[in-house]
Parts: structure tokens; C-alpha cells; sequence
């Protein structure tokens, strides 16, 4: 029998925001207000009253004193619990997990969940002389969580604090691992990351809706230069872009309360948070992560499933080697044929800073809503 207190999510939305020229773009914090309205209304709008914990996924791209509470009072609501999250590109699925344990343990009625970034938006109004209406940018009061230094002084000596120089170094380690010749290594990931450009061509939130061709992906030109070896353009996040979501949680007794439909309901079944060793100069070996192997089978043991019971994934990619250790830690065949995607990716699809993984999370409700009986 279905418990009371079971965490449940009741609405979700997510946008993009394409570039108009001379058309203001918004800032993160309104798309996300946006997103909030659309995911409210999703739910039926029947738990605006009930909200009472509201969460922020850190913004990269603009900072503002107090994100959590300029938009509750955007959206008029004032819930008792304000989050402001740390960096990482795990964070939306932590918030998740840390809304359902609220929900789970009666402190909080409704969560909502929300991102964005506006990169593109405020690059292309410089560009164009366009003055930006924005708000003051400030740096932000209260930030939830440990704020660690990334690296150690010796990291820092050879800028190991920045992604594009750390993670072709793990992948030099997979090449290796693998004895792969760079020539060959090369086709490899364009083929690898072939299938995330085709799904990414046909999600209507995509960035890039172009279906590239492995050779277009790994092979460098004039529009896909090198940005550190052995990775193009292509293979490189994206955080070019202007994307925003938003997630509405709360518990089946709350939806049966409120007369939310059995339909607009997906549980998170199951979610564990694992931190890798912090140092990369530490770590034993730089093609594998124990972290995600073992977060993945505590997740699964919660639901009661295993892997062969998952209809899709969506591993995370802002580099290939991300999607290989992530491949690899659960135990995945090369030639399984189950999608490592269900966006596209960070590459295609967009990597909203901090935020992508809420894209993946919403994309997931939308397909299993629309087929509930598969596996997903």
C-alpha cells in the first residue's frame, strides 16, 4: 500500500530561450520564475499555498544577493526553508534527493525546485550594444552546503581547477586503459558522441538540434577547433546558452489533498550522493569512478531494481570521458543497446552550468508520463 508520506513529482517545465534580435533576454532568475509559473501550473496550480521549501541551484552565470528569496517574492509565496546551493554539476539531483528526505520525514508539504542559466542572452547583448535591464549583479549572502577548494596548491600550479584541462587527462587515461592509438581513440568518441548529437536533433529544448556525423565531431575545423587535446569544440560542454527548469515536489497525501491527477505523479524511486577522492592528483586511477559505480547500486537497491530493468539513462557528458566512467561504473556493455541519453547531452543539448542534470530529470518525467509502463 502506497504510503502518505511517499515523495512524488507533480510538475516540471523547462524552456530555452532563443535569441531575438533587439528583444531584451532575460535574466536567469526571471526564466527561472518562468519555469516555476509553467511547473505550477503543470501540477494543476493547486500547491502555490502548500510551498514552503523553495531551492536554487547555483547560478553560474549571474549572481544575485539572495536568489532563493527574490524569487519567492516574485512568485509570492514564502516558504518556510530558502536554499541557495553549492557548485557542482550534481546538485539538482542532491536537491531532489534532499526534497524527497523532507518530504519523506514531514518537513516540508511541497518542494520547488529551480535553475537557469543566461549566457548566450548576455554575451549577445554586449555584442550588439544592447544595455541589459538586468538587476544589480551581487554576490550571493548565504550560500547551503561546503564550499571546498577544488584543488591543491600543486593542481594549481598547472590550472587542474578548470574542467578543459582536467578531463582530457582522464581521457588519456582511458585511451591507455583501453590501448587505443589517438587516431583510433579519436573515432571512437565521434562515434560515441554521434548518437548524443542525433537524440539532441530531436528534443525541442536543445540547443543545437543538428544531427552531426562522427567525423564532424571529432575531426578539427575551422568551426570545431581544438580546446584542449584530445577534444574539439564539440566534445566540449556547452555553456553557451540560455536554459531555465523548474520542479515541483510533494508527497502523495499532499496530491490526493490536493486533487493533482494520478497521472502527473513520477516517484523518485530511488537516489544516493557520493563524492569522488576530491584531489584528482590523489585519486588511484584516473579512467575509472568508484563514486559512481557504488551511488548507482545503493539507488537501485532502494528501488528494488537492477540494471537491467533501466529502459534509458542519461549519464553525464561535458566530456567524453565522463560518459565513459560513468558507462563503465555501472557495469555497461559498449554494445548495450539502451540510449546513455535521454537530452543530448552537455555538449548538444546544453551545459547550463550547474543546472543541466534538472533538464535531464524533467525529460525523464516527460517521457515516462507519456509512457508509464515502460522501463525507464
Amino acid at each position: 500500500m502506497m504510503q502518505k508520506n511517499t515523495p512524488v513529482i507533480v510538475g516540471v517545465h523547462q524552456l530555452t530561450q532563443r535569441w531575438q534580435e533587439g528583444q531584451m533576454p532575460q535574466h536567469p532568475l526571471a526564466l527561472i520564475e518562468t519555469a516555476a509559473r509553467e511547473a505550477l501550473d503543470d501540477a494543476g496550480n493547486h500547491l502555490k499555498a502548500a510551498l514552503d521549501a523553495l531551492y536554487v541551484v547555483n547560478i553560474f552565470s549571474y549572481g544575485y544577493a539572495d536568489a532563493p528569496g527574490a524569487l519567492a517574492r516574485a512568485l509570492g509565496i514564502s516558504p518556510r526553508t530558502l536554499l541557495y546551493s553549492t557548485e557542482g554539476g550534481n546538485t539538482p539531483q542532491y536537491l531532489v534527493n534532499r526534497a524527497c528526505l523532507a518530504l519523506e520525514k514531514g518537513e516540508a508539504q511541497a518542494v520547488l525546485i529551480g535553475g537557469a542559466e543566461a549566457v548566450y542572452g548576455f554575451k549577445q547583448a554586449g555584442k550588439k550594444g544592447l544595455r541589459l535591464d538586468w538587476p544589480p549583479r551581487a554576490q550571493p549572502q548565504q550560500v547551503s552546503g561546503e564550499v571546498r577548494v577544488p584543488v591543491n596548491d600543486v593542481e594549481s600550479l598547472y590550472e587542474l581547477y578548470a574542467p578543459v584541462n582536467v578531463y582530457p587527462i582522464f581521457e588519456t587515461a582511458l585511451r591507455a586503459q583501453k590501448g587505443h592509438t589517438p587516431a583510433q581513440h579519436q573515432q571512437y568518441l565521434g562515434a560515441l558522441y554521434q548518437k548524443f548529437a542525433q537524440v539532441a536533433a530531436q528534443h525541442p529544448q536543445a540547443w543545437i538540434q543538428e544531427a552531426y556525423t562522427a567525423e564532424e565531431i571529432y575531426q578539427p575545423s575551422e568551426e570545431n577547433r581544438y580546446v584542449g587535446f584530445p577534444y574539439p569544440l564539440r566534445m566540449n560542454a556547452n555553456i553557451n546558452v540560455d536554459q531555465a527548469t523548474a520542479i515541483v515536489l510533494t508527497t502523495v497525501g499532499e496530491a490526493e489533498k490536493q486533487g493533482i491527477p494520478p497521472e502527473k505523479w513520477v516517484f523518485p524511486m530511488g537516489g544516493a550522493h557520493l563524492n569522488e577522492v576530491w584531489e584528482v592528483s590523489r585519486r588511484p586511477r584516473l579512467y575509472e569512478s568508484l563514486a559512481i559505480g557504488k551511488a548507482a547500486s545503493w539507488a537501485l537497491q532502494q528501488a528494488d531494481l537492477s540494471l537491467a530493468d533501466i529502459g534509458g539513462f542519461d549519464l553525464y557528458s561535458c566530456f567524453p570521458s565522463a560518459v565513459q566512467m560513468g558507462r563503465n561504473a555501472l557495469g555497461l556493455a559498449e554494445d548495450d543497446p539502451r540510449p546513455l541519453t535521454l537530452t543530448g547531452g552537455l555538449s548538444f543539448f546544453g551545459g547550463a552550468g550547474n543546472n543541466y542534470v534538472s533538464h535531464s530529470i524533467i525529460t525523464a518525467v516527460e517521457q515516462i508520463r507519456k509512457n508509464p509502463t515502460s522501463p525507464c
